[in-house]
């Protein structure tokens, strides 16, 4: 089976480093979508696909945190799901790499894979 690759071209034009993997793998679902999430700033597919295998690079659950911070931020979520209401569920624990903190925090983790300049040579 021949290995998607890259467009070399393209990551040189823009100036863009290489992902560290092939395009076929990494997880297709997480991948997929964070090309979706990346033409919010791009027309170009092979672009958004290749800014999204930076933030994958970065933190394979990027796009789910995204997700989490995004709802967070909106006012959706609240009361739903693990733990609801104050005080319940995970009391001393440590949160997982990569969740939002009751203060609605980031992990710093993501807050750096935010600035362009961490996918940029």
């Amino acid at each position: 089976m021949k290995t998607e690759t890259w467009d070399k071209k393209l990551i040189n034009d823009v100036g863009l480093k290489m992902p560290k993997k092939e395009r076929d793998e990494y997880d297709q679902d997480a991948l997929n979508k964070g090309i979706e999430v990346e033409l919010e700033h791009t027309d170009n597919e092979e672009l958004a696909a290749i800014i999204t295998a930076h933030h994958l690079d970065e933190f394979e659950t990027y796009y789910e945190a995204l997700d989490e911070m995004e709802s967070k931020l909106r006012g959706e979520g609240e009361g739903e799901g693990e733990g609801e209401g104050e005080g319940e569920g995970g009391e001393g624990e440590e949160g997982e790499e990569g969740e939002i903190d009751e203060e609605g925090d980031i992990p710093q983790k993501i807050a750096d894979s935010l600035q362009y300049g961490s996918i940029y040579s």
